[in-house]
């Protein structure tokens, strides 16, 4: 699995705007035994690379924005302003294509884009702290990520 779009940290009061505007929390973090050095230098590289390389990311989360959901704001539309769309980590999903290039009404491009799709953003911090270390990463499910040898 990957997201659509990428932001590194999410606030408490970030959540809080992303929980009003329909994001649905997914309560899994991902690649939960790659919380090393190796893997945050991983996704460092990875985010300015132009190719997909999503093996030894770091532990991250999902919210997903669906269309019956979405209500936009004026401070949803300051959270978007912080996100990206980083080829080396997120999708290719042609209906964000223009994502980066978008500096004002990102919340209305994100409306469009979910009249086509469900948009998964991907976060791999929460008040600057890593995601197993945040308040609420022991009511979320670890899924571990296989290593090289075992996806083979």
């Amino acid at each position: 699995m990957a997201g659509d779009l990428f932001i590194m940290n999410i606030t408490e009061d970030e959540m809080n705007v992303i929980i009003q505007a329909g994001g649905q929390i997914e309560r899994s973090i991902y690649h939960a035994n790659r919380d090393k050095a190796e893997a945050w230098t991983k996704l460092e590289i990875q985010l300015t690379a132009q190719q997909q390389k999503r093996v030894g990311l770091p532990p991250h989360a999902y919210i997903r924005f669906t269309r019956n959901q979405y209500k936009k704001s004026a401070l949803l539309e300051n959270f978007l302003a912080k996100v990206s769309r980083p080829l080396g980590v997120v999708t290719n999903q042609p209906a964000l294509q223009n994502w980066n290039q978008t500096i004002h009404n990102r919340a209305d491009y994100l409306e469009q884009a979910l009249e086509k799709i469900a948009v998964i953003l991907e976060y791999y911090k929460y008040g600057n702290q890593k995601l197993l270390d945040a308040p609420f990463a022991k009511d979320f499910k670890r899924i571990d990520e296989q290593s090289i040898d075992e996806q083979t």
